[in-house]
């Protein structure tokens, strides 16, 4: 839990250099996933960080609409 604290704190603080990455893919056993990550330089360092803010399967069907409608849920949480 503290690691997750410190790392929101930098996150907080990057905010105007944060960048948001979405990444989908079918498993083997043919289930979607879709990534979503957020990339920030660390304060003090200002080495790249990376955070993994959701990892969402979409039951549905993978269209625009719905991948958007997760993406959005990964980000509001």
């Amino acid at each position: 839990i503290l690691t997750k604290l410190i790392l929101l704190k930098s996150y907080c603080r990057a905010l105007a250099q944060v960048y948001i990455a979405f990444d989908g893919w079918t498993s083997l056993n043919r289930h979607f996933f879709f990534s979503v990550n957020a990339f920030f330089p660390d304060e003090d360092t200002f080495r790249p960080r990376k955070v993994l803010l959701g990892l969402p399967t979409i039951p549905l069907a993978h269209t625009g609409e719905n991948v958007s409608a997760v993406a959005m849920e990964a980000l509001q949480k």
